[in-house]
């Protein structure tokens, strides 16, 4: 059997043949009944086998067959794909071409969601797009197109774009015994949280830097000394702007007992 291609979907291919007599000439799938000669233009969309059978225009009327297969390519898969956040909202994706594609869909989800949208058909391996929060994160689907198909996606999880984060609300500081409590609202999308100190407003310098959660028990502190405080929130893109300043001073718990005075005895000489 010959073999033609592989051709992209739908390029068309031309077809002939020459059988010299026959009572009857047919060519399958999709053509039918055909002259002893000529040819055909067929648009495969998949890869295909196409079949002439001919019959003698003699008793016993034998019928022979040929056949010849077009092979209709498909868009290869995407094989990889890289993205980077570039701490101003965007990402930057590139991935790796794909045989026979015209151009790619790229879709976008919020991670896990499952949830796709096509943010845009590129006919290069390049794109860089804004997802609607710098601060979350996406999943990134693209495919290879021919004009037709769409082949294999490839696909990558949880990007970020990046910014740096809003400065913490809410901090307050609660005075102790020998220590202040801090604690503060989470800053969206926060990887860390920074606190500064100083003994006048104002001067606060670092006194920790990555925690976790924006809260902290400062227990370095001396009663009877006003101490100052901000927080920032921090990514991998840089430090928000300090918060709103707050103070506090700790103070010996002292506590006060009231005790009862015991009966006095009294004596009584014989």
């Amino acid at each position: 059997m010959q073999v033609i291609g592989p051709v992209i979907q739908g390029t068309s291919v031309l077809l002939t043949w020459n059988v010299g007599s026959a009572a009857a000439v047919a060519i399958s799938p999709g053509v039918g009944s055909v002259a002893a000669s000529g040819s055909v233009t067929v648009n495969p969309t998949v890869t295909t086998t196409y079949t002439l059978q001919a019959t003698t225009p003699t008793p016993p009327n034998i019928v022979t067959t040929e056949s010849i297969q077009v092979q209709v390519s498909s868009p290869g898969p995407v094989l990889y794909v890289q993205a980077q956040g570039n701490c101003a909202g965007s990402i930057t994706l590139d991935w790796g071409a794909s045989a026979f594609a015209s151009s790619y869909r790229v879709q976008q989800s919020p991670s896990g969601a499952d949830s796709w949208s096509t943010i845009g058909t590129p006919t290069g391996t390049s794109l860089t797009v804004t997802p609607p929060d710098a601060l979350a994160a996406y999943d990134y689907s693209i495919q290879a197109y021919d004009g037709l198909n769409y082949g294999e996606a490839g696909v990558i999880v949880g990007v970020v774009a990046g910014a740096i984060p809003a400065a913490p609300i809410g901090l307050t500081a609660t005075p102790q015994n020998g220590r202040v409590l801090l604690s503060a609202a989470e800053s969206d999308g926060a990887t860390g949280y920074n606190v500064y100190r100083g003994v006048a407003s104002g001067g606060e310098s670092l006194l920790i830097e990555g925690l976790v959660a924006p809260a902290y028990s400062d227990d370095g502190v001396t009663n009877g000394t006003k101490y100052y405080y901000v927080m920032t929130a921090a990514t991998s893109c840089g430090e928000s702007k300090q918060s709103s300043e707050v103070s506090a001073t700790p103070e010996l718990d002292l506590q006060v007992y009231d005790v009862e005075a015991a009966p006095q005895s009294s004596w009584v000489s014989a």
